[in-house]
Formats: structure tokens, C-alpha cells, sequence
């Protein structure tokens, strides 16, 4: 069970990035925010056509403290280029479990969490990856919701892009969660980008 509350960190997250001067002032505002980490909710080249994984990941590592924890995870705008951004921009927050950029979670602070980040790749969009009741890629998100919440992990935090299947597991872990809740120690979040 966790047993110092009062413990906290801060973090950002955001998605559909392009390369904008938009961009530009919230990839400044991460690098001088003081936060533990930022979650990249996917969607990140919006023009993969003429700028290369490595010139957009060199783009936000221009921007970035050097080792500042940048994970990312695939968006509709992505697929193509997923494992080049992911060998340019690999995790830094360490000790996850699964696949990198696609489908993984951590426990944030490490050894004693508040929280078990979630990140799934939309159903569909990568090879492979389906969230349909049943599936090896559904029962996987369900089991890591319901691990965190057997581990007393207070808050379980979910990143997708928003796709029916994906929600799905997530909303129904969310309020069987709430269900049994009757104090203020289960809390989820859904962040859809």
C-alpha cells in the first residue's frame, strides 16, 4: 500500500505537435516547467513527407534539456515513422513494461508510485496492436489497470488516441475501479488526444 500521500511530481502531456512556432513555445514551456516528465500523446510529424524522424526529433531535443524523459507513443500521424522517433527520442523515465512507443506502461516516482502511466496505440493503427474485447492487446491493458490497482497504486493515468476499442478497456476498468471505491484512494484518468 502507499504510505507517503504526501508525496507529488508534476508532468506534461501533450499531442498533436507538428512543427510550428506553437510548438516551439510549448516545447520551451516543458524545458523550463520543472516537471518530471512530459508524455508525447502521439500524433507528433505532421510532415513526414519532406521532415525525417531525425530532423523532428532533433527539432524537440533542440528544445529539450538534454536527458529530460520525452516518451512517446504512436498517433495516426506516426505509424510510418514510429520506430525511427522511438530510436531518436527512446525512453528515459526507465523500468517499462512493453513495447516502447506502441504499448507500455511505468510506475512514476519509481519504488514507491502515485501513479501507472499507460501508453496504448490506438486499435488498428499498428499492425498488430487491436484492443477488441478479448484480445491479447485488450486483456493486456486490463490486467495492467487492475495490477495497479491490486498494487494500491492511487492514480492509473491512460494515453490513446481516441478510438472506440481502446476506450472501451480503459472506461470499463475505470468504473468497476469506482465502483469498489469508497474513499478517495482509486482515481483514474482517460486522456484521449
Amino acid at each position: 500500500m502507499y504510505n507517503n500521500r504526501n508525496s507529488s511530481f508534476s508532468f506534461t502531456a501533450v499531442g498533436d505537435y507538428g512543427q510550428t512556432s506553437s510548438t516551439t513555445a510549448n516545447l520551451n514551456y516543458i524545458a523550463g516547467s520543472g516537471t518530471s516528465f512530459n508524455l508525447a500523446l502521439g500524433d507528433l510529424n505532421y510532415d513526414s513527407a519532406t521532415v525525417s524522424a531525425d530532423d523532428w526529433s532533433s527539432y524537440v531535443r533542440g528544445h529539450l534539456p538534454a536527458t529530460f524523459p520525452f516518451e512517446i507513443v504512436v498517433g495516426e500521424h506516426d505509424t510510418a515513422q514510429i520506430d525511427a522517433l522511438a530510436a531518436d527520442l527512446p525512453d528515459r523515465v526507465g523500468a517499462i513494461s512493453g513495447t516502447y512507443a506502441k504499448e507500455y506502461f511505468f510506475d512514476y516516482p519509481p519504488g514507491n508510485p502515485l501513479a501507472r502511466f499507460i501508453m496504448v496505440s490506438p486499435g488498428g493503427l499498428v499492425s498488430g496492436y487491436q484492443y477488441t474485447q478479448g484480445s491479447p492487446h485488450y486483456n493486456w491493458v486490463a490486467s495492467t489497470i487492475d495490477n495497479a490497482r491490486a498494487a494500491h497504486i492511487p492514480w492509473v493515468i491512460a494515453d490513446f488516441l481516441s478510438q472506440f476499442s481502446t476506450q472501451q478497456v480503459i472506461e470499463s476498468r475505470k468504473c468497476s475501479c469506482e465502483r469498489k471505491a469508497k474513499d478517495d484512494a482509486c482515481k483514474s484518468v482517460v486522456v484521449g488526444s
